[in-house]
């Protein structure tokens, strides 16, 4: 039970998180707010592992087990997360609704064959219901012609093609976390690899001179984005590690 509510904080936090991010791109690049809000978040993750003596502790995962959990987080933070910022950039956030739904039917399907959860009818209608919910809601000629109104260039190929490798990546990982921090009361340093295996990737792509010039370009109202953007995905993801150590991945990714 626990595990569902920590499941459903982090959804209300991600969608705050979205609706800010679907604001934020007009001033800050989809690439400069992956890079910015996983560098803040490391050292909070950092020191909350120590802080709950998790990172007291860590000689209680496997090798194994941190070379999945940061496989899962750059699956998770670029594979997922990025594509996600640049699928929202293309056609908003409301039309990749119904699309990043497949990541909570990868996620389950893996849950349910990999990893042996209870399968039951209960459970298979809320995913039935999860899934459809977004379809019925946003896959509408007239939800495009609202995003052409709030003055969105819709770019279709673009946003449906992110969306989609958004929507396999956050699948993958969400199995990959579950896998690996179920019943092991280690959610935060999980979080903590996660993070700083994608941040070092992300960070080693400012070697490219092109973003590096990006970062000039940036002006005051970045700073803010940044800022809103990192504290929400931050609350985010503790809520979310948090599920996974709690809770089956096919109810986790679901919620």
């Amino acid at each position: 039970m626990i595990g569902a509510l920590f499941a459903l904080a982090s959804a209300a936090a991600f969608g705050l998180n979205t609706a800010i991010v679907r604001r934020g791109v007009r001033w800050a690049p989809p690439y400069y707010l992956i890079i910015f809000s996983l560098t803040a978040a490391v050292p909070v993750f950092v020191v909350l592992a120590f802080i709950t003596g998790q990172g007291q502790r860590a000689g209680e995962l496997a090798a194994s087990d941190y070379g999945l959990l940061a496989f899962a987080g750059v699956l998770n933070f670029i594979g997922g997360r990025y594509s996600n910022f640049m699928a929202i950039q293309a056609i908003g956030a409301n039309l990749t609704a119904p699309l990043r739904t497949f990541s909570t039917l990868i996620s389950a399907v893996l849950g349910f064959t990999v990893l042996h959860e209870e399968v039951t009818e209960l459970r298979l209608l809320g995913l039935a219901l999860i899934i459809t919910a977004p379809l019925l809601a946003f896959s509408r000629p007239s939800q495009m012609k609202m995003e052409l109104k709030n003055g969105t260039k819709l770019k279709l190929v673009e946003g449906f093609s992110f969306s989609g490798v958004a929507a396999v990546s956050y699948g993958f990982a969400n199995f990959l976390l579950g896998y690996v921090l179920a019943g092991t009361s280690m959610s935060i340093l999980g979080a903590a690899v996660a993070h700083a295996a994608a941040a070092t990737v992300m960070l080693a792509t400012l070697a490219i001179p092109r973003n590096q010039r990006g970062i000039a370009d940036l002006g005051i109202n970045s700073l803010y984005v940044f800022l809103l953007v990192s504290v929400t995905m931050i609350s985010a993801q503790v809520l979310r590690f948090a599920a996974f150590e709690r809770a089956p991945v096919s109810v986790v990714a679901a919620l």
